[in-house]
């Protein structure tokens, strides 16, 4: 994965692209440590660090090999993050000239993921990240710089970081496959799943290869597969080494678009020769399809769903079949349908057809369907909208057992375990935070065998389903890799996937003693995964590859010996046997879905001899064990590599536009940020400057800061003649430490943060020495049922402070309730403040403008804040605010916005009212180790405002800041 797709030239628009993401980082407050190479600075929690003192080992040498390949190596040390912030494997790259980054999460694919051919998994992805930066990271050699490009771009990106997606992942995948001999390129799965698109006539278009978030079912997968599939294509036409020639050509002096510096190279399009290949591709499988038609063994077609269908599980009774239905931008459902043959609802198909005849004689009969719609029995949207994994049945009860993400209390996501009573409805939850996959109930229903995965180490463990008590049934190894554990009927035995040496391996253990046998070896095939057995326990079966096929098999435990069950150009996969009957169902793609299929009869197909693959090229770094790893030292993180970057800041509004210039740095974790700001406005109604410094490595934050800020409200364009004669101007200069922490409760948190400050006032010729402490404690709750959210949440803060010896305060509460279905939410608030004494220099709380980088309640501590309007309209002791808002998908809503401001009510002002459109965004920190851009705001908008004659006034405003 890499964020290079962000398509943008500048800074600015990767910023913003990023603004709403998830921090991927463990807590900066963590002990980290830092393991160097000649080229790399990894950075690790300790705990991870055995995990990445592994490829830390093979790094430069692998980084030589991509180098070589691509023909470019990036300039600069490389940072590597090594996190697990979600349970799940993944990784990306942040291909900055210069100064690139990577990140490598530790959770290793399971046995049936599309990126599970690998014979390590930390090669594979450190090989496929670090192909985007010497890909992506090569700067234009124009008359500029890379001196010029690091000083004045925070985040600057070369010309091929802003090409199409199957270019950047596609080039990316098609690297980790010729460097490993395995990989996506190498995998049965791809060709498997490619053929299956072509002969449903679903080869995406060029343009939606390239759309990770198009309405396809598998649109994130097509830049990956079908983009590494056409330069596999395009290699074979030209040769590897047009790939450089390419990347040579986009990045001259000569200014060209990636098209006209592929078709320079290759004489045609990317586009025209996609067509070509996707017509190559679709003949192929049509020639495949035709060579199988004689011998062809395929089931039946059960049922027929759009989007992704998957983790099949049927009932111990054989009358029901758990499935987890999953659509794009829409949260999973957990569903039950009853094994019957819907005789009912093809008799009531029948009858209509019948009945439309007898309307019109003339009509014509459809043909009989294959399969009609089942309706669910029981359904369960996924609780909190997280996705539901791998359902199965706890034996005796009307429960079912599940895996879901949940969130701990520091933000990172670990997999836990929870049942499900569907009669009842009730969900309960087993685990906390303890990183469990792919759980398999014993026979007896009080315990099951679960994989747990954390910090890349993996083991089995039983789990007891009431109280959640893990024991270890295998010790964590960081070589061998666990997977779909399944129980035999008798529960003395247990079959599982294992990979170990390089390839995945079906295993048998016997529980009352650890002796284990290897049942199947993956050997040259790349594909071996879903155990299931059969109800008397005689038979296992199981997916596999072969030739680029994925098929059904069964393996005859007693006999030791095993055939093939289906054969066919389309993808068989995930058996699950069906007690007390011959057949069993499985799953295969369709044109817009998946499909269940249902095999009758059990016949075995000639099994011919598998093709073996060759060695791996980097053959050397496979041989690399535990002890090799311990050899590599490491230092504490303290404080991390500091990058330094320029910061553009600006507010625009009819009543005044400002510009903020200066420095922003910190480090990758997020331990420490630091900041130098200017702001100027063009009328001198807010001048000022910040010097600010946070510290993020103790679970309280720290920051602190010197600020100046001049103002001149009644300068603005914007503001009434009457009004302008109440503004006096003011000279600011101020101290502030604060502090602030956060806890995370799932998908709710609670934060506390405050302040000490000081400041000098200078205005109408007196000097005022002032101090305040503010204090604020907010709660913001989120619960999701399926597709439908609810949130609410309430914020107290209160500021207490004097002014020359004389005291003065103001008190605040807001209050939020919103709901919505999938991407819309409607949301209200309400908002007041009360100043309560006030001293000389703090006459009143004022209303209006924007928050700036220099000016915010920091530093203003009694200003509140309207876009729409000037700073300073409304002045008042007491304020109210009501606000409404309708939000689409991102961060777009609809708003209608009412103030009022009165001296000793609020009600004694008239409501000043503003309604719009409104994107904003901001950024969290410790994100993506982006230090340069923490903290980075935007705002835009449009509204039209009523009251305080301004009766039909239109306005728009546009501010992008940095918060400190």
């Amino acid at each position: 994965m890499s964020l290079a797709r962000m398509g943008m030239a500048a800074w600015l628009g990767c910023s913003l692209m990023v603004a709403v993401s998830t921090a991927v980082a463990a807590h900066p407050s963590e002990e980290w440590r830092t393991l160097e190479t000649e080229r790399f600075r990894f950075h690790v929690p300790v705990e991870a660090e055995p995990w990445a003192r592994g490829i830390v080992q093979g790094s430069e040498v692998l980084a030589d090999e991509v180098h070589e390949l691509v023909g470019y190596e990036p300039e600069g040390r490389i940072d590597v993050l090594v996190v697990d912030p979600f349970n799940q494997p993944n990784g990306m790259a942040l291909p900055i000239i210069g100064k690139s980054r990577m990140v490598l999460f530790t959770t290793p694919p399971q046995s049936d993921s599309v990126i599970g051919n690998f014979a390590h998994w930390d090669q594979l992805l450190f090989i496929h990240e670090q192909a985007h930066l010497a890909h992506l990271a090569r700067p234009p050699r124009g008359l500029v710089g890379p001196g010029w490009r690091r000083l004045w771009l925070p985040l600057g990106l070369g010309p091929l970081a802003q090409e199409p997606m199957w270019m950047i992942e596609g080039y990316a995948t098609w690297v980790e496959g010729k460097l490993t001999g395995r990989g996506r390129p190498n995998s049965d799965f791809r060709d498997a799943l490619i053929r299956q698109w072509a002969l449903e006539g679903r080869l995406p278009s060029y343009g939606a290869v390239s759309r990770p978030d198009g309405d396809d079912w598998m649109a994130r997968t097509m830049a990956y597969l079908v983009g590494s599939a056409y330069f596999d294509w395009l290699e074979e036409r030209e040769g590897p080494e047009a790939f450089q020639d390419v990347w040579a050509r986009a990045t001259a002096r000569e200014r060209r678009s990636f098209s006209e510096a592929f078709k320079g190279v290759f004489g045609d399009s990317p586009a025209d020769l996609y067509a070509r290949f996707t017509a190559e591709l679709t003949h192929a499988a049509l020639v495949r399809e035709e060579t199988l038609a004689d011998n062809q063994r395929w089931g039946r077609l059960w049922q027929d769903y759009s989007g992704n269908t998957g983790d099949l599980a049927v009932s111990p009774d054989g009358e029901y079949l758990a499935l987890v239905k999953r659509q794009p931008r829409q949260a999973s459902e957990l569903k039950i349908l009853t094994l019957n043959d819907n005789e009912a609802r093809f008799e009531r198909w029948h009858e209509q057809q019948a009945q439309l005849l007898e309307r019109d004689p003339d009509d014509v009969k459809a043909v009989e369907p294959d399969s009609l719609p089942r309706s669910p029995s029981y359904r369960l949207p996924a609780p909190q909208a997280r996705d539901i994994r791998h359902p199965r049945w706890i034996p005796g009860q009307s429960e079912l057992l599940f895996a879901q993400s949940t969130v701990d209390a520091r933000g990172q996501q670990r997999s836990d375990l929870f049942r499900w009573n569907y009669e009842s409805g009730q969900v309960s939850r087993i685990s906390r935070h303890a990183s469990l996959h792919r759980a398999d109930p014993s026979p007896e229903g009080d315990w099951a065998v679960a994989v747990r995965q954390v910090h890349g180490q993996s083991q089995l463990v039983r789990v007891d389903l009431d109280d959640g008590t893990i024991e270890a049934i295998t010790e964590p190894r960081l070589d061998v890799i666990h997977d779909y554990p399944r129980f035999h009927p008798d529960g003395e035995y247990l079959a599982y996937m294992r990979h170990e040496a390089g390839r995945w391996q079906l295993v048998e253990r016997r529980l009352s003693d650890g002796h284990e046998q290897v049942l199947m070896d993956s050997r040259g095939e790349d594909f071996l995964s879903h155990p299931n057995w059969s109800a008397d326990g005689e038979r296992l079966f199981f997916t596999r590859s072969r030739n680029g096929h994925l098929d059904l098999y069964m393996l005859d435990r007693a006999a030791g010996t095993h055939f093939q069950l289906t054969q066919s150009p389309h993808i068989a996969f995930q058996p699950e046997a069906i007690p007390d009957q011959a057949g069993l169902l499985y799953l295969s793609h369709g044109r817009s879905g998946m499909r269940v299929m249902k095999l009758d009869e059990l016949e075995p197909v000639p099994l011919a001899k598998p093709a073996v693959l060759g060695e791996d090229k980097l053959a050397s770094l496979k041989g690399m064990d535990i002890d090799q790893r311990a050899s590599v030292e490491s230092r504490p993180y303290g404080a991390g590599p500091q990058f330094a970057s320029s910061l553009l800041g600006f507010r625009w509004h009819r009543a005044d536009r400002s510009l903020d210039l200066g420095i922003r740095g910190g480090d990758p974790v997020g331990r420490l940020d630091w900041m130098l700001a200017a702001s100027r406005s063009s009328r001198g109604s807010l001048d000022g400057e910040v010097a600010s410094v946070g510290w993020h490595g103790w679970p309280a934050s720290l920051n602190m800061s010197l600020f100046r800020l001049d103002t001149a409200l009644g300068e603005q364009s914007d503001m009434p003649h009457a009004l302008r004669e109440t503004f006096v101007d003011q000279e600011q200069r101020g101290l502030r430490l604060g502090t602030a922490y956060r806890q995370q409760m799932g998908l709710s948190h609670w934060r506390i943060q405050g302040g000490l400050n000081h400041a000098r006032l200078r205005q109408a010729g007196q000097t005022l020495d002032q101090d305040w402490l503010d204090l604020g404690i907010a709660f913001q709750g989120h619960w999701r049922r399926g597709d439908w959210r609810l949130q609410g949440g309430v914020q107290l803060q209160t500021w207490r402070g004097d002014s020359d010896d004389q005291s003065w305060e103001r008190d605040d509460w807001s209050l939020n309730l919103g709901g919505g279905f999938r991407n819309t939410r409607l949301q209200a608030s309400w908002h007041q403040a009360e100043l309560g004494k006030t001293a000389p220099g703090m006459a009143s709380l004022t209303l209006g403008g924007q928050m700036g980088t220099v000016n915010n309640q920091k530093t203003q501590p009694l200003t509140l804040y309207e876009p729409a309007i000037a700073a300073g309209l409304l002045q008042g002791q007491v304020y109210e605010k009501q606000a409404l808002s309708l939000s689409g998908p991102g961060n777009a809503r609809l708003f209608h916005r009412r103030h009022r401001m009165g001296m000793s009510n609020a009600g004694e002002g008239e409501w000043l009212k503003v309604s719009g459109f409104e994107v904003s965004a901001i950024q969290v920190p410790g994100i993506l180790a982006l230090p340069e851009v923490r903290g980075i705001a935007l705002g835009l908008g449009f509204g039209q405002v009523h009251g305080e004659g301004r009766e039909g006034h239109r306005r728009a405003w546009l501010n992008l800041r940095y918060d400190w």
